[in-house]
């Protein structure tokens, strides 16, 4: 399926890929790089990936509220009758901007081949 905008165009790659860890890793807050936290957590090819890159700029997903915040919620909604199916802590942003969309893709590739990463997409652009 082709996302596209109203006019007809294809949607435009907006440079950044998403990504969701695996909940095996232990979540620390003091990580604001996917580089340090894939190394403190042993993810070896992550890490290798990430380097292939040349070590892009990384954030989490979710920035508007600390991780242990977010860590507090989850816990206490995993009490509940609709417990969280995955953290949103394990949601990843890669700059991708600097590759053209054939690199961008292959980028993805490496990514979802690897068992440290569930899932791999391009951040499209969104309109109204």
């Amino acid at each position: 399926m082709t996302m596209t905008k109203r006019d007809g165009e294809k949607a435009a790659n907006r440079g950044f890929a998403v990504i969701r860890i695996r909940k095996t890793a232990t979540d620390s807050s003091r990580t604001k790089a996917l580089a340090e936290h894939a190394k403190r957590n042993e993810m070896h090819a992550l890490s290798s990936v990430l380097e292939k890159l040349g070590n892009p700029k990384t954030q989490r997903l979710l920035t508007a509220v600390p991780v242990e915040q977010i860590l507090d919620m989850e816990r206490k909604a995993e009490k509940t009758k609709f417990p969280p199916l995955r953290s949103l802590t394990q949601y990843w942003k890669i700059d991708l901007r600097r590759l053209d969309r054939g690199a961008a893709e292959e980028a993805l590739h490496m990514l979802r081949a690897m068992n440290e990463v569930e899932m791999a997409e391009l951040e499209i652009e969104g309109q109204l």
